[in-house]
């Protein structure tokens, strides 16, 4: 009897330690995941869609989960965004959310200039995307 009870003992231990190497490799694989999804984003929303490295960072730091409900969103409830790469998707709120900023600022709004300012976006930037169709970028990249 107790050699039963000691086999149980030892396959629970075994099993834990075998529950726990999983656990960690997935986080890791996990972890590897979301760095490779934040370079994509990060490289569209800079260079394809020319959002300014201060504001995309700002974004990533400050209002990342809005910018993931967001595109969480749109991929179910608009059928011109469901098979749209989660990436590329993320990146259209970040440019979404910039473009609204350089609006805001044109307009006047206070803690628009303040931050854009802040993050050192030049006059030059936002009279820039103000020139641009939104329209045409956002469908442009998908």
């Amino acid at each position: 009897m107790l050699e039963f009870i000691g086999f149980v003992v030892v396959a629970i231990f075994v099993f834990g330690i075998i529950r726990g190497v999983i656990r960690a490799v997935l986080r890791v694989k996990g972890q590897e995941l979301n760095r490779e999804i934040g370079r994509e984003v990060r490289e569209i929303s800079t260079a394809e869609l020319r959002v300014p490295t201060s504001y995309h960072n700002h974004i990533v730091l400050h209002r990342m989960a809005a910018a993931r409900n967001s595109a969480q969103y749109l991929q179910e409830n608009d059928p011109d965004f469901e098979t749209v790469p989660w990436p590329r998707l993320l990146a259209l709120i970040i440019y979404g959310e910039f473009r609204q900023e350089c609006e805001q600022y044109y307009l006047g709004n206070p803690q628009s200039q303040q931050m854009l300012s802040r993050l050192s976006v030049s006059d030059h930037e936002i009279s820039s995307e103000l020139d641009r169709d939104p329209q045409q970028v956002i469908y442009g990249a998908i």
